[in-house]
């Protein structure tokens, strides 16, 4: 699969709590971003339309 450059506008501590999420668990925040990606498109295969309108309600 070719990668691509992806610019994202982010706060700066969400950024800082993602690099030290990334060194704790020795991966990094490309691939953090990568797998929550991919996986959205999986989640919304799976989900039934209650579950895709309560998505977000609780946090």
């Amino acid at each position: 699969m070719s990668k691509r450059k992806l610019t994202l506008w982010v706060d700066e501590a969400v950024i800082e709590r993602a690099k030290r999420f990334s060194r704790r668990n020795e991966t990094s925040v490309s691939r953090l971003v990568t797998d929550f990606l991919a996986s959205l498109e999986d989640e919304e295969a799976i989900a039934t339309p209650l579950v895709r309108r309560l998505r977000g309600v609780l946090k």
